[in-house]
């Protein structure tokens, strides 16, 4: 009778059967080795007092269950059982889901009064289940296909609907589903999910009113444009908005940061576009320095007029493109110029430094165009379309004065390590120093070695020290804290000032060594090494493209 009676109890008092298991001390878990389900809790319960659990089979709700509340033969109860709790009011039953079929269990625990009763859900699956899952999944090469999954019923074990309204276009959802292949676990696929409707959601708009709705209730908490403070605050202030939302409507993205990097596109371009206030103009890219990663700022702030007259009023179809254009448009008129003749710079009077201009190849007398041009398109490395815009901006002049050089192939290699030779290879040539270079007691720099010569100069010239005393670390490659110790050398050597400004602060700060704390503190200043997104990467290893940008603006700003 006591089992009648409890399930009479969870039939009349279904009003107060959905309270959740947090509230109440209640936990249900898995042990997938021994294949058991533990439901239980602490202070739960009155001491003593008499608690029945009902574990329901997928597809089964009470009006299913016999009236004797028992497991059966039918499997619409897969489980009960009925306890006392112990004398602190706590309960736990362990319950055997071995060759359980996979689904939504529904979990009923109450007193035999009625007076505790709660309830919950609990996804139900093999071992296998997931493994296999994603197999299909990440088999699937069409949207139909992944429909025909995600609509399943073994989808709907585990998926769970996003918090936003449907999309008119569903394909759509399926198609970014599709395109962000391969998953790893059900949580993942929930998320990216997710990320789809919002997508689709996106495409689907057709003017400015329609993203600026889409922005209102999804641009923060949906796709994160605040990721970015700086380019949140520029589209959401900006006088331009309307126009920067029309321009966005309707675009398909793949990914969320596609959706942000659109938006966020869009506000730099068509400000450049459409402006006519150099002032303005000078905020938005100045204020975009976190987003525009590969613009030359110590360039650009030096010559904000001139570059801004030349690029303001422009139409560019991508971002790279405008980066580009501020890195390399012409600022040499009214400048002055560098008094050489258009020699590649080793012959500059008073000074050993080549004079190095971003963005423009110095093309030696012998290979001027017609008219005497100095310009040109031209192809220094194979892999030069891999090479960072950054750099870019440099390598002609390093590569024209021979301060850098590709591999027996052509190629430049720009995110390969850049190693304590070349770099003393890299400084001797492009600083020319003129102490004579001196004899050294490097067990790993012999006479016969291609960079002898290079490590030489650059001990006596003061630019580096061995590792150690008898360990010069010719193959090591060079980490970003030890550049920034060469690189506040050598400004030293130069008399280089150091503007009184505040230095940067990272979220690595507390990595950097201390003998390359100070260090990392002047190249901050100087715009040298400023690091990326607030990280510094002080242990990291220097690459060659890093190298050339850090070396191109050294000699720019000696020049």
């Amino acid at each position: 009778m006591k089992r009648k009676s409890f399930l009479l109890c969870l039939v009349f008092t279904m009003t107060i059967l959905f309270s959740a298991f947090a509230e109440t001390g209640l936990t249900v878990n898995y042990d997938k080795t021994s294949e058991v389900l533990t439901i239980g809790g602490g202070a739960v319960y009155a001491p003593g007092s008499s608690v029945s659990l009902l574990v329901l089979s997928p597809g089964k709700g009470l009006g299913d269950v016999k009236n004797d509340g028992q497991a059966n033969d039918d499997k619409t109860v897969w489980f009960a059982q009925q306890k006392s709790a112990d004398r602190f009011g706590g309960i736990s039953f362990s319950v055997s889901m071995k060759d359980a079929p996979k689904g939504i269990y529904t979990i009923y625990v109450a007193s035999d009064d009625g007076s505790d009763t709660f309830t919950t859900t609990y996804s139900m699956v093999p071992g296998t289940f997931e493994a296999e899952f994603l197999n299909q999944i990440n088999a699937v090469s069409k949207s139909e296909d992944m429909e025909t999954l995600l609509t399943g019923e073994d989808a709907k074990i585990f998926l769970k609907e996003p918090g936003y309204p449907s999309p008119s276009d569903k394909t759509a959802v399926y198609d970014y589903m599709v395109k962000n292949r391969p998953y790893t676990s059900f949580a993942e696929i929930n998320a990216t999910y997710g990320e789809a409707y919002l997508a689709a959601l996106f495409a689907q708009t057709k003017t400015a009113d329609e993203v600026a709705a889409f922005v209102e209730a999804y641009g923060v908490s949906g796709i994160g444009l605040d990721r970015n403070p700086q380019m949140y605050t520029l589209y959401s202030q900006g006088k331009l908005k309307t126009q920067i939302n029309a321009n966005a409507a309707g675009f398909k993205a793949d990914s969320l940061e596609a959706l942000r990097g659109k938006i966020y596109d869009e506000t730099i371009l068509t400000t450049v576009e459409k402006t006519d206030n150099w002032s303005s103009l000078t905020s938005v890219i100045n204020g975009a320095d976190t987003y525009l990663k590969d613009v030359d700022y110590t360039r650009y702030r030096k010559y904000a007029d001139k570059i801004n007259k030349q690029i303001g009023g422009k139409q560019y179809e991508t971002i790279a493109m405008l980066q580009t254009a501020i890195n390399t448009v012409d600022v040499s008129s009214g400048t002055g110029g560098s008094g050489n003749g258009g020699n590649s710079g080793n012959s500059s009077t008073g000074s050993s430094t080549p004079v190095v201009k971003p963005g423009t190849i110095v093309v030696p007398p012998s290979e001027q165009l017609p008219g005497g041009g100095t310009e040109q398109e031209i192809i220094l490395f194979q892999d030069q379309a891999s090479i960072p815009a950054y750099a870019k901006a440099y390598l002609p002049s390093l590569k024209m004065n021979n301060i850098i050089t590709g591999d027996t192939e052509g190629n430049f290699n720009p995110d390969n390590n850049l190693t304590r030779a070349e770099l003393a290879k890299v400084l001797v040539c492009a600083l020319n120093p003129e102490t004579e270079a001196e004899n050294m007691d490097f067990s790993d720099v012999k006479a016969d070695d291609w960079f002898y010569p290079y490590v030489s100069k650059a001990i006596a010239a003061g630019y580096f020290k061995g590792m150690d005393e008898s360990y010069f670390g010719a193959n090591e490659p060079i980490s970003r804290q030890d550049m920034a110790v060469v690189m506040e050398r050598i400004c030293q050597m130069r008399g280089v000032e150091v503007p009184p400004a505040e230095p940067l602060s990272y979220l690595d700060g507390d990595a950097i060594a201390d003998y390359a704390s100070a260090a990392v503190e002047t190249m901050g200043k100087l715009e040298l090494m400023i690091g990326s997104d607030s990280w510094f990467g002080p242990r990291d290893n220097l690459t060659r493209a890093q190298a050339v940008k850090i070396i191109g603006k050294l000699l720019y700003e000696l020049s």
